[in-house]
């Protein structure tokens, strides 16, 4: 392997795949080194997600991300060159993804803001690099060619990142509705008559009261829609409460 350094380039320029040189300013170089802090960025997101399925959809998207980069990287010569070019089923794993993520979430109806968990956020940031790469190349294309595969694929990758991004979301909000059910059986067992099997406990109004607030304020903390009622032994009407997630 080479050395990492050359000095070929102490005098700002640098080598395309080819043979040719530009500036270190150009355009090239600009949108494959933008390509290239997208994958990284990815990279954070990998470490931060519990997600077999993200880290696999990440770990696939770095590996073709190369190959994007690779050919912003060639020039005419080197793109004659260059095997395994980003192509259609590159471009359908991304749309899977979206797809998967419609699924799980449904369409959008307003804004997320990013910052629901750590990985989210890093794949929000990535998804922004990645339009701050699309722009680049947009500009590029208009100096050289640039396939339209290979820009259909960097207009999807950032539609990618924002589906893992709600993805990591909507895992997020399960695993907090799982919290507030454990919550729960947390609360009939301090608040109800203990000793006494569970579906036979005493409770009095005022504690089921108590109860139903509890629970509401910590849907609300969380952004959740709750419901909760109770009834007596003979299906009487006691109380009830619920809250739901303002649009």
């Amino acid at each position: 392997m080479s050395n990492i350094y050359t000095k070929t380039g102490d005098k700002g320029t640098t080598g395309l795949y080819g043979g040719s040189r530009v500036d270190k300013d150009s355009l090239n170089v600009d949108a494959y080194g933008t390509v290239d802090e997208a994958i990284s960025s990815l990279g954070v997101a990998y470490t931060l997600t519990d997600s077999p399925e993200i880290k696999e959809y990440i770990n696939h998207i770095q590996k073709r991300m190369f190959q994007a980069g690779a050919e912003l990287a060639s020039d005419a010569r080197g793109m004659e060159m260059l095997k395994d070019k980003i192509g259609e089923a590159d471009i359908k794993y991304l749309e899977n993804i979206i797809d998967k993520s419609t699924e799980v979430n449904g369409l959008m109806r307003e804004f997320v803001v990013p910052g629901v968990n750590p990985s989210s956020a890093a794949l929000h940031v990535a998804r922004t690099v990645v339009r701050r790469a699309e722009r680049i190349i947009t500009a590029l294309a208009k100096q050289v060619p640039v396939r339209e595969e290979l820009r259909k694929y960097i207009n999807r990758l950032s539609d990618a990142c924002f589906a893992m991004a709600r993805l990591e979301e909507a895992r997020a909000k399960n695993q907090e509705i799982e919290e507030l059910k454990d919550t729960v059986r947390q609360v009939v067992k301090t608040l109800g008559a203990m000793g006494k099997e569970e579906d036979s406990m005493d409770m009095s109004i005022e504690t089921l009261k108590k109860m139903a607030g509890f629970i509401e304020e910590k849907a609300k903390e969380i952004g959740v829609p709750v419901a909760f009622s109770a009834v007596d032994e003979v299906a009487t009407y006691c109380t009830s409460s619920a809250w739901k997630e303002p649009f």
